[in-house]
C-alpha cells in the first residue's frame, strides 16, 4: 500500500484547521472580554472608593484637626509663658506678711496701731497707748532693730503728742527698710 495516500480531501482537512482557529479566538476573545468587563468593574470601585471628592474631605478634616492643635499648642504657650511670668513677678515681690510679722512681733500688748503703711523701701506707723513707758519699749524695740539692722534702718520719730480727752499718747514714725 501506499502511505502517501490521502483519504480526505485537502479542502476537509483546511476546513477542521479553520474550525479550530476559529474556535480558539472565540474562547481567546471570551477570556478578553471578561477581562475587560473585570478590570472595568476592578477600575469602577477603585474610583468610587479614591475618589478625588472623598480625599479632599479626608485632608480637610486633617486640617481642621491639625488647626484645633496649633491654637491649642500656641494657648498652651502662651498659658505656661504667662505662669512663668506670675512667678517671676512672686519671686521679686516683696515679703510684706514676713515683714508685718517681725513689726507687730516688736509692738508691745499695749500699744495699739491707729495705721500702718508698708512698701519695699520704707513703712510708717501711727500708734497710741495710754502709757509713756509702752511708747518707750515700743520705741527701744525699733531702735535696736534699726540698730542690729534686722529689718530696719534710719529710724526717724515724726511726732509725738497727747490727747487730752482721752489720755492717750500718739506717736507716729518712719523708718528704712532694708
Amino acid at each position: 500500500m501506499k502511505s502517501d495516500i490521502n483519504l480526505l480531501s485537502r479542502t476537509k482537512v483546511e476546513s477542521a484547521i479553520k474550525g479550530r482557529l476559529s474556535n480558539i479566538l472565540k474562547i481567546i476573545s471570551l477570556i478578553s472580554i471578561t477581562g475587560v468587563l473585570f478590570t472595568s468593574f476592578v477600575l469602577f470601585i477603585l474610583a468610587r472608593q479614591l475618589s478625588v471628592d472623598s480625599i479632599r474631605e479626608k485632608q480637610n478634616a486633617v486640617i481642621k484637626n491639625i488647626n484645633f492643635l496649633k491654637e491649642r499648642h500656641a494657648r498652651l504657650i502662651v498659658s505656661n509663658q504667662k505662669i512663668e511670668e506670675i512667678s517671676q513677678i512672686i519671686k521679686k515681690r516683696a515679703k510684706f506678711d514676713n515683714n508685718l510679722r517681725t513689726v507687730y512681733s516688736k509692738v508691745p500688748g499695749s500699744v495699739s496701731s491707729q495705721s500702718i503703711a508698708l512698701d519695699r523701701q520704707k513703712i510708717s506707723m501711727n500708734i497710741t497707748s495710754s502709757s509713756l513707758i509702752s511708747i518707750n519699749e515700743f520705741i527701744n524695740n525699733f531702735t535696736e532693730m534699726a540698730k542690729s539692722k534686722k529689718l530696719l534702718q534710719d529710724l526717724t520719730v515724726g511726732s509725738i503728742a497727747l490727747d487730752p480727752k482721752n489720755g492717750n499718747y500718739s506717736l507716729n514714725i518712719e523708718a528704712q527698710i532694708l
